[in-house]
């Protein structure tokens, strides 16, 4: 599972490490927690524009959702894909095909469970860099308003011997995508009988943190280690 991560780096920084501007007029503010319930706004870069860094709702609502009520309560189900299922599922299937994204973060959040505790864990990359998740994107309107909404979902994994020790009870990770398959997720050139092992060469770095994060705001305190 991943439902909460952090996006706290600039938008030039964001540019540089992705070679892709901003969509013009976009507000983008940083931020060191992001949950999915929130339903917030995310930087990605879509397959269709490799070049532009746009900001999508994080709950996927597939194409052929008709009615705004159905739109929303799917979109509380669709924060994460479950790789190995994905290309089979109504929800997911026809992005699998040819809807791939970069969803740029810069951290994320996962609980380990000792006994009764639960104790929460940042993780994050060599030098807290911008990294990408591995993401399926779609366009939906809804036929009722006009109004056109962009969202996605965060492709997920079984866990790697690192993660599995973190997020110790159900054993899932997200995609994380090395910069030397991030441009082939984004031309569909990954080969679906490889999905599962995208990223699991991927670094990963991770510190324990305050239990209570989640009331911190948006401030640095929120990843700082205990």
């Amino acid at each position: 599972m991943c439902f909460n991560i952090s996006i706290a780096k600039e938008k030039k920084t964001l540019e540089k490490r992705f070679k892709a501007k901003f969509q013009e007029g976009i507000q983008f503010e940083p931020n060191y927690f992001l949950s999915a319930f929130a339903k917030p706004f995310v930087p990605v870069i879509t397959n269709d524009k490799p070049n532009e860094i746009q900001l999508f709702k994080w709950g996927l609502i597939p194409h052929w959702v008709r009615k705004e009520e159905q739109a929303k309560d799917l979109s509380t189900k669709t924060f994460n894909a479950r790789v190995e299922t994905a290309k089979e599922k109504p929800s997911f299937r026809d992005a699998m095909k040819s809807k791939h994204c970069l969803v740029l973060a810069d951290g994320f959040f996962e609980w380990k469970t000792e006994g009764k505790n639960k104790i929460p864990h940042y993780i994050y990359q060599e030098e807290m860099q911008p990294f990408a998740f591995a993401g399926i994107w779609n366009e939906w309107v809804n036929k009722e308003s006009g109004e056109i909404h962009n969202t996605f979902s965060i492709l997920t994994q079984d866990a790697n011997p690192f993660m599995a020790n973190i997020h110790n009870t159900k054993k899932r990770q997200p995609i994380i995508l090395t910069k030397g398959v991030e441009q082939d997720w984004l031309n569909s050139n990954v080969d679906s009988s490889s999905y599962e092992r995208i990223g699991f060469e991927t670094q990963l770095q991770a510190h324990i943190i305050d239990k209570s994060f989640r009331t911190m705001g948006n401030s640095v305190e929120v990843i700082q280690p205990i």
